[in-house]
């Protein structure tokens, strides 16, 4: 299996299981600190690092951990982040601007 299906493959499994785990609604519990990662030996060609988060799962948070993405030309990885409203929290998925 080429390198070019395997990246492939992970990330669509990583974005199933973000959008998955973390869920479309505000929870009442406050995200962890986030956790810090040491990447795996960087893999060939033009790829960014994403780093994992924190994401809600059948009422309690899991940890989604980081991957390597292959750089979308001319664009930029803006990280996910949890959004405080009142005494809730919502988690904004990372995206490519």
């Amino acid at each position: 299996m080429s390198t070019r299906i395997v990246f492939g493959l992970v990330a669509v499994a990583a974005v199933v299981m973000a959008v998955a785990c973390s869920g479309g609604g505000y929870v009442s519990v406050p995200p962890p600190e986030r956790q810090m990662e040491t990447p795996p030996p960087q893999p060939p060609g033009n790829v960014v690092w994403i780093p994992g988060h924190w994401a809600w799962h059948k009422g309690e948070y899991v940890w989604m951990q980081g991957r390597w993405d292959h750089q979308k030309p001319g664009k930029v990885w803006v990280p996910g982040h949890w959004k405080q409203k009142g005494n809730r929290w919502k988690w904004v998925p990372g995206k490519w601007r």
